[in-house]
């Protein structure tokens, strides 16, 4: 029926924020004998850019990202996007992403990064509108990776990976978004404002790095979808 979700502020600064969700179920393309509408979806990749350390100039870096003319949004989509190193050939920092000014066309992209050092880093998105038309070649897979014990920012144990495995190939590697969870509330406590990092995605699978921006240690855990083309 829902979601709680929690958020933790990783800026050094006070202020607002709101969110955007996609929620995915794996069905197949009838319920009950009536056939389900094919969502519009536009996943795309940006390219990466350097930040400085977090909390020094440098630490925010934008993008402008358009969605192109084939998909044809009728409203202004939903986006989300997931921090990746697609194209990252040095650290990869731990950015969190934030959509500015969505539209039919496109949006802008911010990113600040909440890692101890610079890097690089670059973010897949994903655009939906809830109206048919969609493209039906597209292909969803979904899951989730057990919670992990993350230690305090800047001490060894922060940083925590993963390897995950598609349950069926893509025919090109797929977009990838991932988001920490609480593993369906079966973590020992709350869990901590981790930021995953999507690496490596080829057509079988990826690696889920992910990093500790909380004051406090303790578990977390993650969820992923991955959209791409079976054929």
């Amino acid at each position: 029926m829902g979601f709680t979700a929690w958020v933790r502020n990783s800026d050094i600064s006070p202020g607002y924020a709101g969110l955007s969700w996609v929620a995915v179920a794996e069905t197949s393309d009838s319920i009950d004998g009536k056939a389900v509408p094919t969502v519009r979806l536009r996943p795309g990749i940006v390219q990466p850019q350097h930040f400085q350390t977090d909390g020094f100039r440098g630490d925010w870096r934008r993008w402008a990202a358009s969605y192109g003319s084939r998909v044809g949004f009728s409203s202004i989509p939903v986006v989300v996007v997931s921090a990746t190193n697609q194209n990252v050939r040095v650290h990869v920092a731990a950015g969190v992403g934030v959509v500015v000014r969505a539209s039919r066309v496109g949006f802008n992209l911010a990113s600040r990064n909440s890692d101890i050092g610079p890097g690089a880093c670059n973010f897949t998105f994903l655009a939906v509108e809830t109206a048919s038309g969609g493209d039906p070649t597209l292909f969803v897979d979904s899951g989730q990776v057990p919670g992990r014990y993350f230690a305090v920012e800047n001490y060894p144990g922060d940083w925590q990976v993963w390897v995950v495995s598609f349950a069926e190939p893509f025919a090109t590697p797929p977009a990838v978004l991932v988001t920490a969870d609480n593993s369906n509330g079966t973590l020992n406590s709350y869990a901590r404002a981790a930021v995953g990092v999507v690496f490596d995605v080829t057509t079988d699978g990826f690696t889920l790095a992910a990093r500790n921006s909380d004051l406090c240690a303790g578990p977390a855990g993650f969820s992923w979808i991955a959209i791409g083309r079976v054929d």
